[in-house]
């Protein structure tokens, strides 16, 4: 069969192949391509395999087909599919028990042109040697799809040899070979994915991907590639480049895992893919390579059975992240002279496990970042971490890239004979390094609080501190410099000089920080110094001599502190010089911080000034003086630490407890209701001398209620009050002119002091008993009382630094004991009444404690009293109704109250002295007015309502009282 090459020809190869084709096709070679010009041809007839006793091309020069399908066999000495630039071919083979075998020969897909290749649904090819895309120009591509597809290379697979070549192995297809090269020389291409769960390609000896040319291979979703070794990158101006991606991917090797061996290598595992190599994996092993390793997400890992150098003697990086892990025995970063690794581990649930021992800087430069949770592990814990190892070599070891930090388990991390660094660079709060540090290198803190817990005392090297705080709680050797950042801790440290800009603050609160050697302060240093009430603080011991050149001591209660106390800060064996300044925590009114120098030591003292001396008023002095009294607590502190004269006045104010004072003035004032009730009643029953009601024994009742204001003094603050209540009373005639009564009442007030954030409620019960008799125009009234009371008060304390809710609840008593003296003139319906009135009131107060916090106050029983002197003039007219009949009054007095003013003394429930506070005092001089109306509702009943206010001395009261009167 012959026809025109350049035509397209298709042959099909089944199970039905007849004798008489087979016998053609015998001769050596056969040439597909010539099949079926301008045609197809499909031969029939017995089942038969094609054998070929030569190879087959499919494909010469112009375009090819060949389908072998249906079980049907090809048997041939090797193939080639597009063989020339100008031919184009194609090969499937398909379904079960179809078979190309080659058996002697090799097997090309892009020969020199365009090939590809299908192997699909349990097809199968067999051949010596593979290759695709295998001369400069060609394109060849091999699918193989489906489980129990399968090529198999008994030698050598090219994948990319000088042209492009791209493998496919998908669903379950399986590829073997014995050795695989991807991208083989420089300007071929080469691309293997494998691809699916089942989708093996399995390598007896060694695989390459990227030998001199760019090598791609791809392994996904469960995926498979197993090797013996294999090598990525390997001569210079080669790339190469392996992802492993998703869970079930996998790549195998039995002995040593090469990244960049001299060119360009990538490894990349993703997602849950895993890599595994029974020998070493090295990465960056050349000079001139550079390469990476990317191990990233949950589940992907890196597994070496040896050793792993990353930067050999080339260039190399490694990222292990969110949640990637890597394993090995030893291992190396920058191996070689002139060497370049960087290894990364980052993020929560990253692993790099090394058996071994872990060298950053062997001879060459190293690099090794653990932050943001990842973690390196060294020999379960107990191993080591060399720095730069060897003379030659740079190593530097950060934990923390300017984020949170990464954890090191590793027993010691020694400094070698190279430029070692370790940094401290992360954003944890509290974060514990827990490795010995030994030889001579250099630590830097940049950022963060870390805490040194192991004992270093053989490392040689210096310390920086240049931003964040480094605790030593153990011992450090070597030399510190403290430049911007905070040295602290209780353990020991060399040499230390403190520059402007540094800190030291000895102890993890308060403690002690041996220096075992020399320490300088410089001037724009500060050195904190935490104290508190023990007259314990921190202290500075240094073995040498100590310079002050300068800077600040600044004082920080913790929490509390002892005044006048000397508090030793330094002690050295000799030294010089003094501190610019000395501070206490914030600026504070009262507490003047004072360095003293000795020969061997530094004393500070907390001087106080009394809290008194910004007090303005006997109430701030008084409650002043109770507070300093205390001592070191939360309530001395909060004062202590107040910077404002205002503010400290307002907090003598707020804690002084005025209101029990002012509730005081509140009681003795409205004692006069159960007085007034009493008098205007008597005044009403005896009017010129005899009975005006002309009943024997009468019944009244009156409810009043009032407002009242009384003006600060200065002192004590404003108070506002408001009372509601009723009385009853009985009277009897016993004679002519003379008669007895029984009075009780109850009532109920408010008081506020706005000013002192304070109230109080009290409800009153009061019993009384009074006489009054009329003889011509004279009358003389009196009587006794007295009265229960309940009392509640609630006030709050506020000011910088402090708070406090206060509530008490006490009783107290009131007696009183009044009188007044008349005289009636008469003048037609008119009466005109000129009287005098004299009050006295005693007022007892039970002890008392507040419920509340530090500046709750507790009280003994106490007692106040007052007279009260009322003289003025009253006057009524009655007007006649018929029947009934309405009397007009009106009155007009002046009140002069005798006296102390009502106080307060008691102390804070805590403890200290007690003092005494004055409420808002009572009214001296007053004003007092009235108006009413009394009508008789009948014969025998009568209602009247009246206007009384009080006017002076700071008071302004208004109230109104509703009388009823029954007779009997």
């Amino acid at each position: 069969m012959t026809a025109e090459p350049r035509h397209c020809g298709r042959l099909y190869i089944a199970l039905v192949a007849t004798t008489a084709l087979a016998g053609v096709l015998t001769s050596s070679p056969a040439s597909a391509q010539t099949v079926g010009a301008k045609g197809d041809v499909d031969p029939a007839g017995a089942a038969d395999p094609w054998i070929v006793a030569g190879p087959i091309s499919v494909g010469d020069t112009g375009e090819g087909e060949l389908l072998i399908a249906n079980s049907g066999l090809v048997d041939s000495d090797g193939g080639s599919i597009g063989v020339t630039a100008t031919g184009s071919g194609a090969v499937t083979v398909r379904g079960e028990g179809s078979f190309w075998a080659n058996n002697a020969g090799d097997l090309t897909i892009g020969d020199a042109g365009s090939g590809t290749l299908r192997i699909e649904d349990q097809g199968a090819v067999t051949n010596i040697d593979g290759y695709i895309g295998r001369l400069a120009g060609s394109a060849g591509t091999v699918t193989v799809d489906g489980p129990a597809s399968i090529w198999v290379n008994e030698l050598e697979l090219f994948v990319g040899a000088f042209g492009d070549g791209t493998l496919l192995i998908e669903n379950g297809g399986k590829v073997s070979d014995l050795s695989a090269y991807v991208g083989v020389v420089a300007g071929a291409t080469g691309e293997v994915t494998v691809r699916g769960a089942g989708s093996v390609w399995t390598n007896d000896a060694v695989l390459v991907v990227g030998e001199a040319g760019s090598g791609v291979v791809r392994i996904e979703d469960g995926g498979a590639v197993s090797s013996h070794a294999a090598y990525v990158g390997v001569v210079a101006g080669a790339t190469g480049e392996v992802t492993v991606r998703g869970a079930g991917s996998v790549w195998t090797n039995d002995e040593v895992l090469v990244v960049g061996a001299t060119g360009s290598g990538a490894l990349r595992i993703e997602d849950g893919g895993t890599v595994s190599n029974l020998g070493d994996g090295e990465v960056g092993v050349h000079a001139g390579s550079a390469s990476v390793v990317n191990v990233q997400g949950v589940g992907s890992s890196w597994t070496n059975g040896g050793n792993l150098l990353i930067g050999d003697a080339g260039e190399a990086t490694m990222t292990i992240a969110n949640g990637g892990a890597v394993s090995n025995n030893n291992a190396a970063i920058g191996s070689d002279g002139d060497s370049s690794g960087t290894v990364i581990v980052t993020g929560a649930g990253s692993n790099w496990t090394n058996d071994g021992i872990l060298t950053v800087g062997t001879f060459g430069n190293g690099a090794l970042s653990i932050a943001e949770k990842g973690v390196v592990t060294v020999d379960s814990g107990f191993g080591a971490v060399i720095i730069a190892a060897q003379a030659t070599s740079t190593g530097t070891l950060n934990i923390g890239t300017g984020g949170a930090a990464g954890i090191l388990s590793a027993e010691s991390v020694i400094f070698g004979t190279g430029a070692g660094t370790l940094n401290f660079d992360h954003t944890e709060e509290s974060y514990d390094f827990d490795p010995i540090i030994t030889g001579v290198g250099t630590i830097n803190q940049l950022a963060g609080v870390t805490r040194l817990t192991a004992d270093s005392a053989f490392f040689t090297g210096t310390t920086n501190i240049l931003g964040g705080s480094l605790y030593v709680n153990n011992a450090l050797g070597g030399t510190v410099n403290v430049t911007g950042g905070v040295l602290g801790g209780t353990g020991q440290v060399g040499t230390t000089t403190l520059n402007s800009g540094g800190t030291i603050a000895p102890g993890n609160s308060i403690g002690t920080l041996n220096v075992a050697g020399d320490l300088t302060i410089e001037p724009g240093s500060v050195y904190e110094v935490e104290v508190n009430a023990l007259g314990e603080s921190d202290l500075i011991v240094v073995a040498g001599t100590v310079t002050i050149n300068g800077g600040e001591v600044r004082i920080i209660p913790f929490p509390d502190f002892a005044v006048d106390t000397p508090y030793s800060i330094i002690t050295a064996n000799g030294g010089s010089g003094a501190f610019d300044s000395v501070s206490f925590g914030t600026a504070s009114l009262f507490i003047t911080p004072t360095l003293a120098y000795g020969l061997n030591a530094v004393t500070v003292t907390l001087a106080l000034t009394d809290f008194n001396s910004v007090a303005l008023t006997a109430n701030q002095t008084a409650a002043a003086d109770g507070a300093q009294s205390l001592g070191a607590g939360p309530l001395f502190n909060a004062i202590v630490l107040l910077d404002d004269e205002a503010e400290a006045q307002g907090a003598f104010d707020a804690i002084s407890g005025e209101v029990h004072g002012s509730a005081k003035t509140a009681l003795l004032e409205d004692s006069r209701f159960a007085r007034e009730a009493v008098l205007e009643r008597l005044r009403g029953a005896t009017r010129g001398g005899a009975d005006e009601t002309g009943q024997t024994t009468n019944l009244w009742a009156q409810g009043f209620g009032s407002w009242s204001r009384w003006s600060g003094d200065g002192n004590a603050a404003r108070m506002e009050r408001d009372i509601g209540g009723l009385f009853i009373g009985g009277d009897h005639q016993i004679a002519d002119n003379v008669r007895v009564g029984l009075m009780g009442g109850y009532n109920s007030s408010g008081v506020e002091l706005d000013d002192r954030k304070s109230t109080a409620s009290i409800d009153s019960y009061t019993l009384g008993a009074y006489a009054g008799g009329a003889w011509d125009a004279v009358s003389l009234r009196g009587g006794l009382a007295y009265s229960w009371h309940s009392i509640d008060t609630s006030r709050s304390v506020g000011f910088t630094g402090f708070s406090d809710s206060l509530n008490a609840s006490y009783d107290a008593h009131t007696f009183q004991i009044y009188t007044e003296a008349a005289y009636g003139i008469e003048y037609g319906n008119a009466r005109f009444e000129p009287f005098a009135n004299l009050a006295y009131v005693d007022l007892g107060t039970d002890g008392f404690t507040e419920d509340g916090g530090p500046a709750s106050l507790i009280a003994a029983n106490q007692s106040s009293d007052a007279t009260f002197t009322t003289l003025g003039v009253r006057g009524e007219a009655q007007i006649d109704r018929g029947d009934m009949g309405t009397t007009l009054s009106g009155l007009l007095s002046w009140r002069h109250g005798f006296g102390d003013g009502p106080t307060s003394t008691h102390r804070f429930d805590v403890g200290g002295d007690a003092f005494t506070v004055a409420g808002v005092p009572f009214a001296r001089d007053a004003l007092v007015i009235g108006a009413g109306v009394e009508m008789n509702l009948t014969k025998n009943a009568s209602f009247g309502l009246s206007y009384s206010g009080q006017l002076g001395s700071g008071l302004s009261d208004h109230g109104l009282k509703a009388n009823v009167g029954v007779r009997f």
